[in-house]
């Protein structure tokens, strides 16, 4: 599943609110977005990453 896919999947979970800040912030904040997303639909746990710290 790529990460497209995931992303859709992530919004879907995490509710249109989501889906909408997504699309207010820019592209790089939303790949980091993506990450958590991703991370939280896989591990059921929220947390907050470093984009410098976690490529």
């Amino acid at each position: 599943m790529d990460l497209e896919v995931r992303l859709e999947l992530g919004i879907l979970t995490l509710g249109p609110e989501v889906y909408k800040a997504l699309h207010e912030v820019s592209y790089f904040q939303t790949m980091n977005a993506a990450g958590v997303i991703r991370k939280t639909v896989e591990y059921g746990v929220t947390y907050e990453t470093n984009p410098e710290a976690n490529p």
